[in-house]
């Protein structure tokens, strides 16, 4: 069970990571 929720958290994080990195590129090309 501790190992499910450690993938999902790991997913979740990634996840996380790649929104702001397409925030930021998006951002970018806004300016």
């Amino acid at each position: 069970m501790i190992e499910v929720t450690n993938a999902k958290v790991s997913i979740a994080k990634e996840k996380l990571k790649e929104a702001r990195t397409r925030q930021k590129s998006y951002a970018g090309k806004h300016r």
